[in-house]
């Protein structure tokens, strides 16, 4: 009976697991439809697959990896790139601490950013 109860979890839980995989996946198109420039860069977590599985959709655009470090993300690329007026949006599906974080240093600099929670991440978009 345990070994039962053991296998019924189990595919319960590999089910909402692959469900919380495809709404994840889901969160772009509204991602696509705030997007109001080209995306230059795509923000992600290789912590979460999720988070990897968002930046293939924009393979045209520079990958950011927030575990690289998010102050050096900050100085390096999206500072100087919001300070010279460059066209191109910000995107990303990271934690919500993550996106709070990168919003208000972006609001900082006059630029807006919305976003679209699902579960446990945020797809976002800011310029």
């Amino acid at each position: 009976m345990t070994d039962l109860a053991f296998q019924l979890h189990r595919r319960s839980l590999l089910t909402l697991g692959g469900s919380a995989a495809a709404l994840a996946i889901l969160g772009l198109a509204p991602v696509r439809a705030l997007a109001s420039s080209p995306v230059r860069f795509v923000v992600t977590d290789s912590r979460h697959p999720q988070s990897i599985a968002f930046a293939r959709q924009w393979a045209a655009s520079t990958p950011l990896q927030v575990t690289d470090g998010l102050t050096r993300l900050w100085r390096e690329a999206l500072l100087p790139h919001w300070q010279s007026d460059a066209p191109g949006t910000v995107v990303g599906m990271t934690t919500r601490e993550v996106w709070a974080c990168l919003a208000e240093q972006a609001r900082s600099h006059g630029v807006r950013s919305t976003a679209s929670p699902s579960h446990s991440l945020v797809s976002w978009v800011i310029g």
